[in-house]
């Protein structure tokens, strides 16, 4: 009995447009440790979450009822009555709420110029093992970044998709860090006599010059002797390890829906799928205690994107990255009863031919069968709700946006920056064609005074408003209804044809009774054929006959 009602509290919140704010960032005490789950995440999600959905009597039954059509998945919980996810220590609505220009996007997370390089930079810590070489600096100001170089002969592969992949998910709305570029001379690093480094056994032991030549070896030098740098500035606050893809982390008590069921994780894959960022999993993630002592609160970051766009990390892509996960049974299975005689659709992938691109192509991609590398419970469990909200963000970026990002990149071969913004373009429309057509596309509902007609239902129809249909053949539907304690569902307009299709006249309820409410359909017919199975917008009539949308109510 008391989640339930906890759970309707958080849910209602009192006609907020601006869908809202989670109470999660609440003062809590500073955790005593941080979590490493790394030794065991992929035996996880490989192995034992697979055979444990493979022996659950209610997932196998719910999924029984979805092929019957007698029951539906179960949908994320962090969700409001407007159906959007509130801001939290989780996610920030940005793009989604408002229009923002290309250079507020294309800014980011940035607050400064980055790195100071008015001095030496002094490494403090070293990575000479491992699959990429870096370090971790003090620069001349005193702040800390994490460095990552570009693989040999590709330079610009892993730090322009770092970069472009940072800024559209700051923009979207996650928790990302201050990412820079920076071009600087071979000379300007020195040791610290308190640099340390870990062995191939993950000791830690005292770092030497040795070691600071052996990776200095390994990277990219320009022929004036420059070197170009991937530098990340240190988050605010405790680092307190990683987060999972499900269950809640247990000392932090603001962390009260399991991550598996939280929207912004399930829509993290159609962020993914578009930017290709394939190394979806918890070593990718940080959370950070920020704040005093017992003031502070957690807050959950997304890190590391060096495997998104074409670039591998070390090396390219390859062909099937991001079109099957590492281990993938769905696709064994099948191939094994074929006999290898079916050759696999990512065969048709293509390299762009660009060191620094590698393969990002967009002709063959379906966000529909993208797959990350490992198969990550709350990726999979992404509803078409889910999936709708996420591409609405998506959608939202121009291509001013998407070109100012691209050059915040600074790749160095000529035509890199266009393949990539044309790749982007085109993978971004494909989200549009699938969930503007599966889900009905209206939004962006408002209620307008009109005199003297009286006050209408306005809303946009974001499938022709992004291009993806014309509008020709198209028409929206609309039938209102009233709830009252003693005539529930009293029908006050039947199902009707919108003249103005961006409009629907609000009827007076009860000669402007304080307390009644009012629920419009809308539906959306595209040459007779119903898109989606519609939407319904919540209205009460407060006092004075104001109204307010309360909610809105996405159908499927």
């Amino acid at each position: 009995l008391v989640v339930p009602a906890c759970t309707a509290a958080y849910r209602q919140e009192p006609f907020d447009s601006k869908w809202q704010r989670d109470q999660d960032r609440q003062p809590i005490p500073k955790p005593n440790s941080a979590h490493n789950i790394e030794n065991w995440e992929i035996a996880y999600h490989q192995i034992l979450n697979p055979l444990y959905l493979a022996i659950n009597t209610p997932v196998k039954a719910r999924a029984l009822g979805r092929l019957l059509g007698v029951a539906g998945p179960k949908e994320s919980e962090n969700v409001n009555r407007w159906d959007e996810v509130p801001d939290s220590s989780w996610f920030t609505n940005r793009l989604g709420r408002r229009s923002l220009t290309p250079d507020e996007i294309a800014k980011g997370p940035r607050t400064g110029p980055g790195p100071s390089t008015a001095g030496p930079w002094t490494v403090i810590k070293g990575k000479v093992d491992g699959v990429s070489p870096g370090f971790v600096i003090k620069d001349a100001a005193g702040d800390v970044y994490f460095l990552k170089f570009d693989p040999l002969g590709f330079s610009g592969l892993s730090s322009g998709a770092e970069i472009v992949s940072t800024l559209i998910l700051h923009a979207a709305g996650y928790n990302v860090p201050s990412n820079y570029i920076v071009h600087v001379p071979r000379t300007i690093f020195t040791l610290s006599e308190r640099a340390t480094t870990k062995d191939r056994y993950g000791r830690k032991r005292a770092m030497t010059q040795e070691d600071l030549e052996f990776i200095m070896s390994r990277i990219n030098i320009g022929a004036d002797g420059t070197v170009r740098v991937f530098a990340s500035k240190g988050l605010a606050g405790v680092p307190m390890g990683p987060f999972t893809y499900d269950s809640r982390r247990r000392d932090d008590p603001n962390d009260r829906i399991p991550h598996q069921h939280r929207r912004e994780l399930r829509a993290y894959r159609l962020f993914s799928a578009w930017i290709n960022n394939n190394d979806v999993r918890a070593q990718n993630t940080l959370d950070m205690y920020q704040g005093e002592p017992g003031e502070g609160f957690i807050r959950h970051y997304m890190i590391d994107f060096g495997s998104s766009l074409g670039s591998g990390s070390i090396l390219p892509k390859s062909k099937k990255t991001g079109y099957e996960h590492r281990v993938d049974y769905s696709v064994m299975v099948p191939s094994i009863m074929r006999l290898g005689l079916k050759e696999p659709y990512w065969e048709a992938n293509q390299s762009s031919e660009i060191p620094s691109i590698g393969i990002f192509e967009s002709g063959n991609f379906d966000p529909r069968r993208w797959r990350p590398d490992l198969p990550i419970r709350a990726l999979a469990l992404m509803t078409d709700r889910d999936a709708f909200w996420a591409t609405k963000i998506i959608m939202s970026f121009s291509e001013g946006a998407i070109r100012a990002v691209v050059e915040e990149g600074r790749y160095p071969e000529p035509g890199a920056a266009e393949y990539v913004v044309r790749s982007l373009r085109e993978r971004q429309r494909k989200f549009g064609e699938i969930w503007y057509r599966r889900m009905t596309p209206l939004d962006h509902f408002e209620v307008r005074s009109r005199e003297p007609e009286g006050d209408v239902l306005h809303f946009q129809d974001l499938a022709v408003l992004h291009g993806i249909e014309d509008g020709t053949g198209r028409s929206v539907f609309y039938t209102v209804w009233r709830d009252q304690p003693h005539a529930r569902d009293s029908l006050v307009q039947p199902r009707t044809v919108v003249t103005d299709r961006h409009q629907v006249p609000i009827p007076v309820l009860d000669g402007g009774a304080q307390g009644s409410f009012l629920n419009i359909r809308l539906e959306v017919e595209q040459s007779g054929r119903r898109v989606g199975k519609g939407v319904v917008v919540h209205v009460h009539q407060a006092a004075s006959r104001t109204l307010f949308i309360t909610g809105v109510e996405r159908l499927r």
